[in-house]
């Protein structure tokens, strides 16, 4: 298996410069206020050596800042219409409830990389290299949560089926439950290595190698919830539904107003 190193300066043996940079932009557009759906990266490489090839050095610079963008509907069930106040044919299955999110997250990364070899002498070589990366990922998710057949909320009239499923409908009296998300990661990373090595003869080596890393990683996740009223109470919803493959669209959900539960 191939060892995986840093560029030796030295042995690469010439002077150079690279940069290169490019832009991304998500099809899908930023589904929360304050997130963006574009991003870019960019990287810059220098190598040289100095000292009649005695001296060499290798810098690195590499940035990452990448958005991503999701919707994700998780239905619950399929109960039989039994569960909701209808007068639909019982032996018919219904979505008993449903959640649905938007999710607009960013990743920013940048990272750092040094070596300097010295070979004073055919025989003796010594490098030393380092590598710093910063990490930084935030996360923010809205979701709706809310019962359908399961809350015991009616299935107006005017609903469609086919052989087996409700298709299509309105639910009336639905209590729906607002809720946000925020999560972020930062985490630093630190590494250091040393090589040395002696050549005593054409089939003799000393080899010296030292290193050392460490991370330090910092998780935030802060969640918020709301509804309409505590316990039962408050405005309700209406909902229209429909049926499209395995998922459903909501097209209309009323009334939501942020509200505090008072503590018992």
């Amino acid at each position: 298996m191939p060892a995986l190193q840093t560029v030796r300066p030295l042995a690469y043996g010439k002077r150079a410069l690279v940069v290169s940079a490019r832009g991304e932009q998500n099809s899908e557009d930023a589904r929360i206020g304050g997130m963006k759906n574009t991003g870019n990266r960019f990287s810059a490489t220098y190598i040289d050596q100095f000292f009649n090839k005695k001296v060499g050095i290798a810098l690195g610079y590499a940035h990452n800042e990448s958005p991503y963008q999701t919707l994700k509907k998780e239905s619950w069930g399929y109960p039989t219409c039994s569960a909701c106040d209808t007068t639909a044919d019982q032996s018919l299955l219904i979505t008993g409830g449903e959640k649905d999110a938007v999710d607009s997250s960013v990743l920013k990364r940048d990272g750092y990389m040094g070596v300097l070899e010295y070979r004073p002498t055919d025989n003796l070589r010594m490098t030393f290299d380092t590598y710093h990366s910063d990490f930084d990922e935030l996360q923010r998710i809205a979701r709706l949560e809310y019962l359908l057949a399961w809350g015991a909320n009616n299935l107006e009239e005017g609903y469609t089926t086919d052989d087996e499923f409700v298709t299509s409908g309105t639910f009336t009296g639905v209590k729906t439950v607002m809720e946000n998300y925020v999560n972020q990661r930062k985490s630093k990373l630190d590494a250091f290595g040393w090589n040395t090595v002696y050549d005593v003869n054409d089939e003799w080596s000393l080899t010296a190698d030292l290193s050392t890393s460490k991370a330090d990683r910092t998780d935030i996740q802060v969640e918020s919830t709301a509804g309409t009223g505590a316990s039962g109470s408050g405005a309700t919803d209406t909902v229209n539904f429909s049926q499209e493959g395995f998922g459903l669209t909501i097209s209309q959900a009323r009334s939501i107003i942020p509200t505090s539960t008072p503590s018992s």
